[in-house]
């Protein structure tokens, strides 16, 4: 027989076991310029011209992990360097 919850703990269980997955894949503006190693200016260029996508609540910007990341691999260039600085795109 199917047991209803009785508490608000038994209630929103289910809930948190969906949520917390998902919020540990935001980070801040202020941890993701330290992980790019990115001015806030830049950080500011890529959200304005739709490069990065995000999310607000009040003044504070989130991005999730996995776009940042699909980001950087769409955008990956490889260089060979040839003879003293000269660079030639593979």
């Amino acid at each position: 027989m199917n047991e209803q919850p009785t508490t608000a703990t038994d209630i929103s269980a289910p809930l948190n076991d969906r949520l917390a997955p998902d919020l540990t894949d935001w980070i801040d503006s202020q941890d993701l310029m330290q992980i790019l190693h990115i001015s806030p200016r830049t950080l500011h260029t890529l959200r304005k011209n739709g490069t990065l996508p995000y999310s607000r609540i009040g003044y504070k910007f989130y991005y999730n992990r996995y776009d940042v990341a699909e980001i950087l691999k769409n955008n990956y260039t490889m260089y060979k360097i040839q003879m003293y600085g000269d660079t030639q795109k593979i």
